[in-house]
């Protein structure tokens, strides 16, 4: 996934903003932004929220949930 931002995105950034502890979650919001570089169309600060699975001090599972707005747009 890493190598394909990369050579997609140019400046793509991940931001975390808050962390919350729940228990065996740890919840990350943040916002993503960066350039798509087919169209040189920006995603500028897309909200997120991950969830992470985290049992015995490692990440177990994963979910996100973002702006899929913003990047439907940049890659259209």
């Amino acid at each position: 996934m890493f190598a394909r931002l990369g050579s997609e995105w140019e400046g793509y950034t991940v931001t975390p903003e808050e962390l919350l502890d729940a228990g065996d979650r740890v919840v990350v919001l943040g916002t993503y932004s960066g350039m798509y570089k087919a169209r040189g169309r920006e995603v500028v600060r897309a909200q997120f929220a991950h969830v992470w699975g985290v049992r015995e001090g490692r990440a177990k599972s994963f979910q996100q949930y973002t702006d899929t707005k913003q990047f439907a747009d940049a890659v259209a």
